[in-house]
């Protein structure tokens, strides 16, 4: 009897155990009483998993397929309007809003409009190699004649500044009211411009985004309570300050000069100067001074805190060619053409792109600001058709250069 019951209270002691062991697996789906399995991985979307779904070398939400970055169908939509479906349906090598074709993202006829100006259709109508804007046979987009006049002494002209010591005054133009200094919101400016440095001894300017109050001394410059906030310029700056006769280029920023690369004096540079905000707030500044060259060896970079450039200045102004805080000190020496202005942030391949043909990129034709790449001191008016027109300040002007 005593054998049986210690056998019964085995048997019992043992089934409890294994109730407790099972009882202690918690939610572990695998029946062997080991750690829960781990969840599987997210399931990307195709607009937002890295890949090229359709195959049509477009990415996630660069692909006008994507609506989003949850759309799980990346294939473009085969009723998007021709303007908007990334591909080139009219075979001249320009695709939805870079093509005249196209008057906006939900026309569906990319094709040229056969009675579109020359200046303005896309093609090279004069077998020049120049297009439309580039060729210097076109006044504006609503010229009807590309062709290069025989007659005219010349089809390339520019404005020739003569150098500080040859001012009295000022002699400078000005936007009044230009865009946002880092763009609209933030999103970025570019600057394009052939420049042509002759030696002076001090200072030169360029250009500058700043202030422009009218008081024409420092004033206007420390307008911030004794400070600058808010400006940027590109051009030579001496060396040594402030009357040297040898130059670097530079980037004017924070009250100071970050310089990189001397001065080449009587030859031509192509130039451009990219700004803008970045999700932390820094501001960035690359001035590339003798393009197609975009290696270190020939840009300035700067990256300006989270807390400069935030506030709007009393008078903003973007001025070519003086400074308006040191009025007939820092005017430039040499010849300035070729300006091109974009209110967007374009990418380094797009700004060579449009150097050799403007509006010839998206980001180009649909950003841009301000273009006149054959000014005159008669007409520096905008050939863009985005109607911004700079004005002369003061009455002294820069000779008329021509080749």
């Amino acid at each position: 009897m005593e054998s049986r019951r210690l056998s019964q209270l085995l048997w019992t002691l043992v089934i409890a155990f294994t109730l407790l062991l099972t009882s202690c697996g918690g939610d572990d789906d695998s029946g062997n009483g080991g750690p829960p399995s781990p969840p599987p991985p997210p399931v990307l979307s195709q607009c937002s998993d890295g890949i090229d779904n359709d195959g049509d070398g477009l990415v996630d939400l660069a692909d006008p397929g994507c609506a989003d970055a949850s759309d799980d169908d990346e294939s473009d939509d085969p009723n998007s309007p021709q303007c908007s479906d990334g591909i080139d349906n009219d075979g001249d090598g320009l695709v939805d809003l870079a093509d005249p074709g196209c008057a906006d993202a939900s026309d569906d006829d990319e094709s040229d409009d056969p009675n579109s100006p020359q200046c303005s259709d896309g093609i090279d109508n004069d077998g020049d190699g120049l297009v439309d804007l580039a060729d210097p046979g076109c006044a504006d987009t609503s010229d009807d004649d590309e062709s290069d006049d025989p007659g005219s002494p010349g089809t390339i002209t520019g404005l020739d500044f003569p150098g500080s010591a040859a001012v009295s005054s000022t002699m400078r133009f000005k936007f009044t009211g230009p865009m946002p200094i880092y763009g609209n919101p933030g999103g970025g400016v570019t600057y394009i411009w052939r420049a042509y440095p002759r030696q002076q001894a001090g200072y030169y300017t360029a250009f500058f985004w700043g202030n422009d109050d009218g008081q024409g001394n420092l004033n206007t410059f420390l307008w911030d309570n004794g400070a600058a906030d808010s400006y940027y310029g590109a051009h030579p700056y001496p060396n040594p300050p402030p009357n040297g006769t040898a130059h670097n280029w530079e980037v004017s920023v924070e009250q100071n000069d970050y310089v990189n690369g001397a001065v080449e004096y009587n030859r031509w540079h192509l130039q451009a100067l990219r700004v803008w905000e970045a999700s932390d707030g820094k501001k960035h500044h690359e001035f590339y001074w003798d393009l197609p060259n975009t290696d270190s060896a020939h840009r300035v970079t700067r990256i300006s805190p989270a807390n400069w450039g935030n506030k709007n200045p009393p008078a903003p102004v973007l001025t070519w060619g003086d400074a308006p805080w040191q009025p007939g000190n820092e005017v430039w020496n040499g010849i300035l053409r070729g300006i091109q202005i974009y209110d967007g942030l374009l990418s380094v391949p797009d700004i060579v792109a449009e150097t050799n043909s403007p509006l010839s990129t998206a980001a180009g034709s649909a950003n841009i600001w301000y273009l006149n790449l054959n000014p005159t001191p008669s007409d520096i008016s905008d050939k863009s058709g985005s109607g911004n027109n700079p004005v002369w300040v003061g009455n002294e002007r820069p000779s008329l250069y021509e080749e």
